[in-house]
């Protein structure tokens, strides 16, 4: 092996983002971690929280399609939804709404298939325009909030996809 040839072979491999080259886009992972070590990517989560934090009350219930254990964590909302299972029967209208652009990933649970069923029901019938009124946060609507896998992980504000949207239960406040 030839010298210049490893470091060449190194400088590609540290250089050039081969993910990126599949989109015949060129991109470095060090520049990429640069510019997010240097500014802030915010998430659909941070952003949702933040929200809440701000305009909803202590004990306001919350349904989410997707995202609910977070919520529970950093929010004193009651929280029903995402993939949790939980029943929706006389379960109040809930204050606020958060559909993400995606369901949920298909799980194979026991009873998981129902539960999507019933909690598209309930968004059908219950989540009419005249009930709720649309927010959309300025924040791009991501799977994940921040993973490492490189081909997922997210080092900037995507641009390709639809904005965080909460409901707002009009009669709420």
């Amino acid at each position: 092996m030839s010298r210049p040839l490893a470091l060449a072979a190194l400088a590609l491999a540290l250089v050039v983002d081969r993910a990126d080259l599949l989109h015949a886009t060129a991109g470095s992972p060090l520049l990429k971690y640069a510019g997010e070590v240097t500014h802030d990517v915010g998430g659909p989560i941070k952003a949702i929280v933040a929200h809440l934090e701000a305009e909803a009350r202590p004990g306001e219930r919350v349904f989410i399609t997707y995202g609910d254990l977070p919520l529970r964590f950093y929010t004193a909302l009651e929280i029903r939804g995402g993939q949790g299972c939980q029943s929706l029967a006389d379960w109040p209208l809930p204050d606020w709404v958060v559909v993400r652009y995606f369901f949920r990933f298909r799980s194979s649970g026991p009873g998981a298939r129902e539960d999507a069923e019933r909690t598209l029901r309930f968004l059908r019938a219950e989540i009419r325009p005249g009930r709720y009124r649309r927010v959309d946060l300025p924040v791009a609507d991501t799977i994940w909030e921040t993973i490492p896998e490189p081909d997922r992980h997210v080092f900037r504000a995507p641009t390709d996809r639809p904005p965080v949207t909460l409901y707002r239960k009009v009669d709420a406040r």
